[in-house]
């Protein structure tokens, strides 16, 4: 009847909004990183351990990623390994301070729990802001992110190659209004048929 059955929701303590998550399939752990909360941006990485129905925050090594919310991460192509990209935030976190519009790109590994940057570069003119998932093309080296111009807030696909940082828009744009704190955009692939799809989440709440 197509209803799911069996389902459980596990809270956060502190809700964050427009954060990146990717599941990890070997170890059966669901990770997430950054977000936006109680008028503050996340630079933390939670991961919630299945068997134990438990939340717990990780500690990184490596490069720092600056606290931010829609950012972005989808799979790197190998076991355990993860792109995290983009995202509005600042380097202290808190909102009062401002926000800046970032266009960089991260590796996550879950084994060791280090990250890596890869590359950074200016995001003052288009203000691409990336909505939920990042699909990688191991084959191409490219990450497909869906991202919205702050200028005209039309959503469209992105081609970003993760060794230079150039990026294309290979899709038209369409007009989506995801300003509110409860409304996005998913982006989703299916290999067989090799075709991207949109999933919108609308809220009403325009502020």
């Amino acid at each position: 009847n197509g209803k799911v059955s069996d389902y459980r929701t596990y809270e956060f303590h502190n809700p964050l909004h427009h954060h990146a998550t990717v599941f990890n399939e070997p170890d059966n752990h669901l990770y997430v990183f950054g977000g936006y909360g109680n008028y503050s941006f996340s630079d933390k990485l939670l991961l919630f351990n299945f068997e134990r129905e438990k939340w717990d925050t990780l500690s990184l090594k490596g490069d720092r990623i600056a606290p931010r919310m829609h950012t972005v991460a989808g799979s790197a192509g190998e076991p355990g390994l993860y792109y995290i990209y983009g995202g509005v935030g600042n380097e202290t976190g808190k909102q009062e301070l401002g926000k800046e519009f970032y266009s960089d790109l991260y590796l996550l590994n879950t084994k060791t729990r280090s990250v890596k940057k890869i590359w950074s570069h200016p995001n003052e003119d288009t203000y691409l802001v990336p909505k939920r998932n990042l699909v990688f093309d191991k084959k191409l080296q490219k990450a497909y992110v869906l991202c919205s111009n702050r200028n005209n807030l039309k959503i469209a696909l992105y081609a970003i190659d993760v060794k230079t940082g150039e990026h294309s828009q290979v899709s038209n744009e369409t007009l989506v209004n995801t300003n509110c704190i409860n409304s996005t955009a998913y982006l989703f692939y299916n290999p067989d048929v090799k075709q991207f799809y949109m999933a919108v989440k609308q809220g009403e709440d325009s502020s």
